[in-house]
């Protein structure tokens, strides 16, 4: 076989898949919005918008920010046809499992530099992460388990607990309330979270479709974190 025809061949062979279409996602544009059209000019407000308009072959393009959604694909690629998601420039798309929580909090009585707010049950994804499982039958029925949440006060992690001494002997804990419908938190200055200093985890999930088995999607780039990820169920 002539040496530049075996070369052309291989190149095709071995080459990126061309793709179809490029979709872009720039949360921090001030005209993103997930109604507009998704090219450069009027990029898309959310991933998840994109991931339910994406066609094999088509690439997602998604800009620096911080996205507080779960990604939810409506559909796989092909063996040469693959979606592809990535993150420009790299590692500065950020996707959460958390939600800021915009909450009125209270004192709680007895229970001073406590502080207490409703959990916003109507924005937790499947189910709520704050409901504290039950013991298991090896353990003491009374012990109580931690649940599968996360809170955070200004970007930093609080430790949970699951007694109210513990919340008291303990600055910057937090712990659910027995029915899951309220969040008790204790800062180390005393004092009731500002406006929008919580982060709380809504999702149990980031990137993961409603129909298992969609193949040929690749990821690339970006940082998933803060999710209630169930244990023994691998996602996102």
């Amino acid at each position: 076989m002539n040496r530049l025809l075996l070369i052309v061949l291989l190149s095709i062979a071995f080459a990126p898949p061309a793709w179809a279409r490029e979709w872009f996602v720039r949360q921090m544009d001030s005209s993103a919005s997930d109604t507009a059209d998704g090219s450069a000019d009027h990029p898309l407000r959310t991933i998840n918008a994109a991931a339910q308009l994406a066609q094999p072959g088509d690439v997602v393009t998604v800009g620096a920010g911080i996205y507080h959604e779960w990604v939810s694909p409506a559909r796989g690629g092909a063996p040469d046809k693959p979606i592809l998601y990535r993150a420009v420039p790299e590692h500065q798309a950020i996707v959460r499992g958390t939600d800021v929580l915009d909450a009125q909090w209270k004192p709680l009585d007895g229970a001073p530099g406590v502080f207490v707010a409703p959990l916003p049950q109507k924005s937790f994804i499947f189910a709520n992460p704050f409901v504290r499982p039950p013991a298991p039958a090896k353990k003491k029925p009374s012990k109580v388990m931690k649940c599968n949440a996360l809170v955070f006060l200004n970007d930093q992690s609080l430790e949970q607990v699951t007694t109210r001494d513990a919340l008291l002997k303990t600055p910057d804990s937090w712990m659910s309330s027995d029915d899951a419908a309220q969040l008790l938190v204790h800062a180390k200055d005393n004092a009731a979270p500002a406006k929008g200093a919580i982060e709380i985890t809504t999702r149990d999930r980031i990137f993961a479709p409603h129909r298992r088995g969609l193949g040929y999607i690749d990821v690339e780039g970006f940082t998933f974190e803060r999710c209630a990820t169930r244990p023994g169920f691998p996602q996102l």
